[in-house]
This record gives C-alpha cells, sequence and structure tokens, in this order.
C-alpha cells in the first residue's frame, strides 16, 4: 500500500506507514481494478457487435488501450493495482477483434451492402406503388385524368368543384422528389387532356404519367431502376440502362415487377 503522506510503499495489510507513521487508507493490496474492469467489459462488448464492424473495432481498440495501461500500473504498483487476470482478458479479446477486422471487412461488408441495396429497392417499389394509387384516386374526381404533385397534395385548388374540406390525395413527403432511401424520384407527365375538357377538370390534368425511381449511387444504394405508370404496373429498369421516359410513358421493352 502507497502511504499518501509519504509516498512509502508499504507491506499489504499494515494500518500504518512504516516510515512516517501515518494511517494507511482502509482498502486492501492491490484494490485499484478500474482499468481492467473496464478492459474486460470493452472486450465482451465488442464481440456481440461483431456486425457493426466500425463499432466493434472502436470497443476492441479501446479494450486493447484500457487493458495495456492496466498492465503497466500492475507491474509498476504491485501493492496498488489489481486485475491482472481481467486485463489480460479484456486485452485478448479486443486484440483478437482487432485482428479479424480485415476478415470481417471482406465477409460482412459487401453482404451489409447487399442488405442495404435491398432494403432500399423494396422502399423504392413501394413508394412507386403508393404514388400510383394516389394518381388513381385523383383521376376517380378528375374525370380519369392525372396530375401533377401539387395538385395531388391540395386538390381543391385544381379539380372543379372538389370540396374545401376534402382530403388530400397524397402525403407532402411523398410528392417531393428530394432524395429518399438512396433513391431519386421523378414525376413524368404525358400529353395535356383535351381542351373540351377545360372547365370540367383541373388546367393541368394529363391522358398519363410515369414515375421513375433512380438509385442515387448504382451498384452502393440501389441496382435497378423503377418506373409506375397508369396502367398500374411498375417496370424495371436493368443496370446502367438509362431512363428515357417520352410523353409520360416507361421506357418500353422493360420487364414488369411481378
Amino acid at each position: 500500500m502507497i502511504c499518501p503522506g509519504c509516498n512509502t510503499a508499504n507491506r499489504p495489510g499494515v494500518a500504518f506507514c512504516a516510515s512516517c507513521g501515518q494511517r494507511l487508507p482502509v482498502a486492501g493490496p492491490a484494490d485499484r481494478k478500474g482499468l481492467a474492469t473496464a478492459a474486460l467489459v470493452l472486450g465482451i462488448i465488442s464481440v456481440p457487435l461483431l456486425y457493426v464492424v466500425e463499432l466493434s473495432i472502436v470497443m476492441g481498440l479501446a479494450a486493447v488501450v484500457c487493458g495495456v495501461v492496466a498492465l503497466v500500473n500492475v507491474k509498476r504498483h504491485p501493492l496498488e493495482y489489481g486485475g491482472k487476470s481481467l486485463a489480460m482478458a479484456g486485452v485478448a479479446l479486443g486484440g483478437l477483434i482487432v485482428l479479424l477486422f480485415p476478415v470481417w471487412v471482406t465477409t460482412l461488408g459487401p453482404a451489409r451492402v447487399h442488405a442495404r441495396i435491398a432494403a432500399n429497392e423494396s422502399a423504392a417499389v413501394e413508394d412507386v406503388r403508393a404514388v400510383i394509387a394516389a394518381e388513381k384516386r385523383y383521376a376517380l374526381g378528375n374525370r380519369d385524368y392525372y396530375d401533377t404533385f401539387d395538385c395531388l397534395t391540395r386538390p381543391q385548388d385544381c379539380i372543379p368543384g372538389y370540396p374545401a374540406s376534402g382530403p388530400t390525395i397524397i402525403d407532402a413527403p411523398l410528392a417531393a422528389t428530394a432524395v429518399r432511401h438512396g433513391y431519386h424520384y421523378e414525376l413524368y407527365l404525358g400529353p395535356a387532356a383535351p381542351s373540351e375538357t377545360a372547365g370540367n377538370v383541373s388546367g393541368s390534368s394529363v391522358t398519363c404519367f410515369a414515375y421513375v425511381a433512380v438509385p442515387v449511387k448504382a451498384g452502393i444504394t440501389g441496382q435497378r431502376t423503377f418506373c409506375g405508370d397508369e396502367t398500374g404496373a411498375v417496370h424495371v429498369g436493368l443496370p446502367g440502362v438509362a431512363t428515357a421516359i417520352v410523353r409520360g410513358q416507361c421506357p418500353q421493352g422493360w420487364p414488369t415487377l411481378e
């Protein structure tokens, strides 16, 4: 035990300093094990976090650092610091995590990218189908003609006779063309409604539409391009195929998503 008054190292278990006679702290020998315990805890935590590679590595490195410092303290001040076995276990676990990092990157990395792409594509298809459904609902009150997102958001401003307190057809977030879950969205409108319908339908009515979802980074945020139209079908564009929307219609030849 180190005397807090004169820094003399005393035998474990003594009550008074052999040099100055000052009463020593009540704590027993080698009582300071905080860093050693922290090393073990961090090492244990890093193991179940393997799928979150970045966080697991941080925990592993922290375990190694804490463990090494704890072992140095035990060696230099054996009467004050303890927990050698705890520190060694923490260093072993943390070191194992760090050493296996290249293996996890090569095995888990592609799997994580594939899972993210699958999730993004699934969300993109849901958004495309939601817009198709919204256009269909809007057309029921607009003499079977489709319209812009502005009108779908506020149909009372576009459809003649639509109730001022009537419900919106589509939510504003879905109507935005901003990037969502790795995809960029765009609504392409077809030819305008015939002139003889003027006054009976929205002034911006169209006969058809195409709603397209394109991955922001092909192969990273998404692999396929999706296009939905007034037929109710969702068409799939192959990787690397440029989107060519003509007169509000999905590209011919694109297969239909089952």
